[in-house]
């Protein structure tokens, strides 16, 4: 009799332990979230609760519930639901530690792990790529923790890092996938692409030191420009000519002012400068590492061929570019991006000073054909008829350039008009290539200053007064009134 007292008492006190956790598992289920949040407050504050496993995978089915919810009421309860699901279930897993709710956390684990996947897929196609490689990611963490092997999520974590310029996490990514022996092409190419961002981001710095240093050595005549010239504009047009540096890179220049540094502050520069190119070259290095490991894995891929043609491009070896372009455009004859990229590649010639002008001329040709080429093939190619365009619109300003220097040598008038007209039969042909990419594009792109800046230009200097009077309201709106 008195065993069975013991064991009554027993069975009241493990009813009346269980109860609370029965009762918030059916709110749950039937969607009474708020109070099953209620009551998972007042288990939690219960002593031993927070060292229970059972308590937290309750905790856990309660986020999981709540993600799932269409109930406008249920989003207020909590943020980030599935991110506290995780934790609860790891707590849970952390608690079992004799593996008695082995099989249930394997299970919610899994149900988890496909909740996180779909959850990215919503922030990859909202292109909210930094938030869809976080959750890829962890999805395939779970995976990880089931003992299986998800390439396809990583994969996805780490197209997301990419498109998300989350560069170190893409290129952890995807040297774990290559670790894994993914049969992907694009792994290699993605890879490669991370360390091309890398070498990117340090062309800026690269740049703006060189600018400084360059500054520096003009000092006196740099000093003379800010005393003599009160026009920002100008003096920015100025400047981009002496330090041959793009507008932003001039950006710096104006603002810090590096031709008043100390001498020790250009030589820390310059040391910057020296550390970074060597930084660059290695980056360069390995970028060009895995385009070559794809293509010996992969020799007919022709993203693979594209990628190694874009790297030679890039880094200035228009030799190597145009023969794997020439092997790529043997295979894929009617894909305009290759087209493109030719007319890139022969455009870079015709602009390199170390070659002969016969064989920039020759360049020249070849890049038009190449434009044009991409043209015919995709007649909405915007970047083909901008490049088309800037081709002959810059070709027009070298003439320029060149007539303008043999003038102040020879003061021969009759062929500097012949150089004008020349001038303006390039612009002529310019035109109608920059007006058909105007059409194209709305005026967010980022292309859209560069073509207004161009027609404007051209329509003046070829006297379209009607042309100039119609681009001049746009180009006010975006410049403000011409100087």
């Amino acid at each position: 009799m008195k065993n069975y007292l013991i064991l009554l008492i027993l069975g009241l006190f493990l009813f009346s332990c269980a109860s609370p956790k029965r009762e918030i598992s059916r709110n749950i289920e039937q969607g009474n979230l708020k109070e099953a949040q209620e009551q998972l407050n007042l288990l939690f504050e219960e002593e031993g609760a927070k060292e229970d496993p059972e308590v937290w995978l309750l905790k856990a089915d309660f986020y999981m519930f709540l993600f799932d919810s269409d109930v406008p009421e249920h989003q207020e309860l909590a943020d980030d639901p599935l991110s506290k699901a995780y934790d609860a279930i790891n707590k849970a897993g952390e608690l079992d530690e004799t593996n008695i709710h082995l099989l249930e956390i394997q299970e919610k684990r899994f149900i988890l792990s496909e909740q996180i996947f779909n959850l990215g897929l919503q922030h990859y196609e909202r292109q909210d790529f930094p938030e869809a490689s976080e959750r890829f990611y962890r999805s395939f963490s779970i995976s990880k923790q089931l003992e299986t092997v998800d390439t396809m999520t990583l994969f996805n974590a780490a197209l997301a890092a990419e498109q998300g310029n989350l560069t170190d996490d893409a290129q952890k990514y995807y040297k774990q996938l290559v670790e894994m022996k993914l049969d992907e092409p694009y792994i290699f190419l993605g890879l490669s692409n991370t360390f091309l961002k890398q070498r990117d981001k340090m062309a800026i710095d690269i740049e703006k030191y060189d600018a400084f240093m360059k500054a520096y050595e003009k000092r006196e005549r740099i000093d003379s420009i800010f005393a003599q010239v009160e026009s920002e504009r100008e003096i920015k047009s100025i400047l981009s000519y002496e330090l041959d540096a793009h507008s932003d890179i001039v950006e710096y220049v104006v603002e810090e002012e590096p031709f008043k540094f100390e001498e020790e502050k250009i030589e820390e520069i310059g040391l910057k400068y020296e550390n970074l190119t060597a930084k660059q070259s290695e980056v360069e290095n390995e970028a060009l590492k895995y385009i070559r490991k794809g293509r010996e894995k992969y020799p007919d891929d022709i993203d693979l061929l594209f990628g190694e043609a874009n790297f030679y491009l890039l880094t200035g070896k228009t030799k190597e570019a145009r023969d794997v372009l020439d092997l790529a455009i043997e295979r894929d004859p009617d894909n305009p991006s290759l087209h493109f990229a030719f007319g890139a590649n022969y455009e870079k010639m015709a602009e390199d000073e170390l070659l002969s002008e016969e064989e920039r001329e020759m360049a020249f040709e070849e890049a038009v054909k190449a434009y044009e080429k991409a043209i015919e093939l995709d007649d909405e190619y915007v970047d083909a008829y901008y490049n088309l365009g800037a081709l002959y619109f810059n070709k027009g300003i070298e003439i320029f350039e060149t007539a303008e220097e043999e003038l102040r040598e020879t003061r021969d008038f009759q062929q500097y008009q012949k150089a004008e007209e020349k001038i303006d039969e390039m612009w002529l042909k310019a035109q109608p290539y920059m007006e058909d990419a105007k059409e194209l594009i709305e005026p967010e792109h980022p292309m859209y200053r560069a073509i207004i800046t161009s027609l404007y230009q051209l329509y003046a200097r070829t006297d379209q007064d009607e042309k100039q009077e119609e681009i001049q309201k746009i180009y006010e709106e975006m410049f403000g009134h011409p100087e």
